[in-house]
């Protein structure tokens, strides 16, 4: 995350990646952020190509166009939904000409790295907001009753993040990145968070 930010803060002041090799490592950089979470397991067809599969991504991502979902906040989230359904659906395809099977957590996980305008929809995340929003638990989270990686999810968890701002906003504004100190964005926040009370649940 913070090497994808330097690089797109550069961009945006017109210098070209391309002449000085950063696509090259932020494709590294993506291919080993997605290993360490989890995405290049026996299963994951990932595991049959370098770290340069990544580069198509890379280079759609650093693209101006997505301006408006870098560290997306929740308050803008409905009205750039349009935006991020297209960008979601431009990282699919991209994967899908080289084989790679669209999967919710890959393409989440690509946008929290990078962007930063989407929690991760890894096991623990799914589970945990599908139990905070089940009808039969007092005192819900979220609402309605959510858990894959669609719109009517994003709108219940940025609602949330609106409703519960002033609390939220007090843990994120003392939360870092190690190297370069930049704030963590929203959606980060909502990732640790629900993530955690996912793995709560599974130690009960």
């Amino acid at each position: 995350y913070e090497c994808f930010q330097t690089e797109y803060k550069s961009i945006n002041k017109k210098r070209k990646p391309q002449k000085d090799g950063v696509i090259d490592s932020l494709s590294l950089g993506l291919a080993w952020y997605l290993a360490s979470w989890g995405m290049y397991r026996g299963s994951s067809k990932l595991l049959m190509y370098s770290y340069k599969i990544h580069i198509p991504v890379i280079k759609i991502l650093l693209n101006k166009k997505w301006e408006k979902l870098n560290k997306l906040e929740c308050k803008n989230y409905k009205k750039n939904q349009e935006l991020f359904n297209n960008l979601k659906e431009k990282i699919s395809q991209e994967y899908k000409k080289n084989g790679i099977k669209y999967t919710d957590i890959l393409v989440s996980k690509v946008l929290l790295g990078t962007l930063g305008c989407s929690p991760a929809f890894d096991g623990l995340f799914t589970k945990s907001i599908s139990f905070h929003s089940r009808k039969n638990l007092n005192g819900n989270l979220l609402n309605p009753h959510v858990r894959n990686f669609k719109p009517k999810t994003m709108c219940a968890l940025c609602d949330f993040y609106t409703n519960f701002k002033e609390k939220i906003e007090e843990i994120r504004l003392k939360m870092r990145t190690q190297t370069k100190h930049l704030l963590y964005p929203q959606m980060k926040i909502l990732d640790m968070g629900f993530w955690y009370l996912g793995k709560k649940i599974n130690e009960r």
